[in-house]
């Protein structure tokens, strides 16, 4: 027999109010005196104690990355975010609790969710990794914490949270938002300043619309000002606080003069927390120790080498064509130039894209990225044909044999990062499959490149195999290759921490 809790917000409201005066009310007033109801914090406290231990590996590798310079700071101060939206659903809805019931719930999100997490970083590792498809995993866990917790009904109401947060785990977002607003600094605090804005928005459903929009007004108020009058600061400091002090801020402000403005009878309206059993805090807190176990240890980025700063000048590289889009990906320093390779103009051509910039966070930040056309998902793999390769080469290639269109210009690349003078450089050594036709040229990531059509491509195919690259073409290739290591300064290059 399943147990049943106490009703859920079961308290009576006196004579002549209504029940969406009560839906309006905070969870927390659940006594006339003054004050937060402790029980409840402490299980919101609870559940982002199970989630930061099960996921510190990856909040360690996002604050380092934050730190360092990457476009997605905006993630530190997204669970901030996110607490401050599901302050406003701190009142549940009436009804009976299941425990059981929550827990089958919590067991049924866990599987589906981690099952189709899996089933995507297995089937399009590449496209997963850009797009930061394991960062839903907190999102899942969390979910299924708060059904233990607070019950499944509490979290299926609080569906501005979920969304927010499908919104913002997934990297690929906002660097496509920030792109279109130009790439820098102050396009990346500008949206993270309109995401915080929007978190402000949600969080306050708990007062009226004319509150609700002057809290709003408030906030994106100033956190324009912090972004201009931190022009001068870094990337990170600048979203700390135009992303995740001011929202803070603003709406701890506005709950405390709603506790303040509320009549005796609304401050004894309350809602009693459903039981939660010690043994349901037990197993949560073994589960989030057994997911921490389970992500250790996190590979990180590798070294970055050292190149002789007239590596293209020794390797003999011809200028062909600049690629003005990359600053709104990179920031405004970076470059991409298309230089021909000596001996590249043979039946399989071979052209080296140097993709330059003098932030490495920015070029990591896309280090999962095709910049190049392909009719089919493209997956990155360890590049072994060198002995002396470069620390983190890699390869991929477009599928030549699902070509449906004789004019498809299919390719084959090897890419690795390496410093080289005052900037750090993308180098890609590209060759056309196609005989007659020149390789791709790059083009500007969007939705639709980088997210749907691989997604359909899952959908209405399943190859037996992947396709292989002829083995001329990736001579080819592997000739530019290794002249532009040695170019480099060979093996005795030095290496440098990312």
């Amino acid at each position: 027999m399943a147990t049943e809790s106490p009703a859920y917000g079961a308290s009576s409201p006196q004579v002549g109010t209504r029940d969406d005066d009560l839906d309006q009310l905070p969870d927390f007033a659940t006594s006339a005196r003054p004050g937060l109801n402790p029980e409840l914090w402490a299980r919101i406290w609870f559940v982002l104690a199970v989630g930061a231990l099960a996921y510190f590996v990856q909040s360690n590798e996002v604050g380092r990355s934050a730190f360092g310079g990457s476009q997605s700071a905006y993630l530190v101060v997204a669970p901030i975010l996110a607490g401050l939206v599901a302050a406003g659903y701190s009142r549940a809805p009436r009804g009976v609790i299941d425990a059981e019931s929550d827990w089958i719930g919590a067991v049924l999100l866990c599987v589906g969710g981690f099952a189709a997490i899996w089933l995507i970083e297995d089937r399009l590792p590449t496209m997963a990794a850009l797009w930061h498809v394991d960062n839903l995993g907190l999102l899942v866990w969390v979910a299924a914490c708060g059904m233990v917790v607070f019950s499944a009904r509490h979290v299926l109401r609080m569906w501005n949270v979920w969304l927010l947060g499908l919104l913002l785990a997934p990297v690929m977002p906002f660097l496509l938002m920030t792109a279109q607003l130009g790439g820098s600094d102050t396009a990346n605090v500008t949206v993270s300043a309109l995401v915080g804005t929007v978190a402000v928005y949600l969080a306050a459903r708990f007062v009226g619309v004319r509150r609700r929009l002057l809290a709003t007004a408030v906030n994106l108020a100033l956190a324009a000002a912090t972004v201009f009058l931190l022009a001068e600061a870094g990337l990170y400091l600048r979203v700390i606080v135009a992303a995740g002090a001011v929202p803070l801020v603003v709406a701890l402000a506005l709950h405390r003069m709603h506790y303040l403005s509320r009549t005796d009878w609304e401050l004894s309206a309350g809602a009693t927390l459903p039981r939660c059993k010690p043994q349901s805090y037990a197993l949560l807190l073994v589960a989030a120790i057994a997911l921490l176990c389970v992500h250790l240890p996190m590979t990180r980025p590798a070294t970055v080498d050292e190149a002789r700063p007239d590596w293209i000048q020794a390797g003999a590289l011809e200028p062909v064509e600049e690629f003005p889009f990359i600053t709104r990906f990179l920031g405004p320093d970076a470059t991409l130039t298309r230089y021909r390779a000596p001996g590249g103009a043979g039946e399989y051509r071979t052209v080296v894209d140097v993709m330059s910039s003098p932030d490495l966070a920015r070029l990591q930040d896309f280090s999962d990225a095709v910049w190049y056309p392909s009719p089919t998902p493209v997956n990155y793999t360890p590049y072994e044909a060198l002995a002396d390769r470069p620390a983190g080469i890699k390869t991929a290639h477009s599928d030549a044999d699902s070509a449906t269109a004789q004019d498809t210009t299919n390719w084959s690349a090897v890419t690795w990062v390496w410093h080289s003078g005052r900037s750090y450089q993308q180098v890609t050594v590209i060759t056309s499959q196609t005989r007659g036709l020149p390789a791709p040229s790059p083009r500007p990531l969007n939705v639709m490149n980088s997210l749907i059509e691989p997604a359909l491509w899952v959908a209405r195919q399943q190859p037996s195999q992947y396709s292989a690259v002829d083995p001329i073409v990736a001579a080819s290739g592997e000739v530019v290759v290794q002249r532009l290591v040695n170019a480099a300064g060979g093996p005795s290059r030095g290496g440098l921490a990312p």
